[in-house]
């Protein structure tokens, strides 16, 4: 797995990701406070709506 720019990295890591068996991640880098590893993560496959939905507790 070889990537040239983040979107390429973020295809390549779902990709792996889904054929390891995990239906999402998260990546987090440089986070002033440990809300912002779920709520504002630096690299998801969870979308903007779904983000929102966890910081509200949904």
């Amino acid at each position: 797995m070889s990537a040239a720019s983040k979107p390429e990295l973020q295809d390549a890591l779902t990709k792996e990701t889904r054929d390891l068996g995990f239906v999402s991640y998260n990546i987090s880098i440089d986070k002033t406070h440990r809300r912002e590893f779920m709520e504002a993560p630096t690299m998801t496959t969870w979308t903007a709506e779904q983000l929102e939905e966890y910081a509200r507790g949904e």
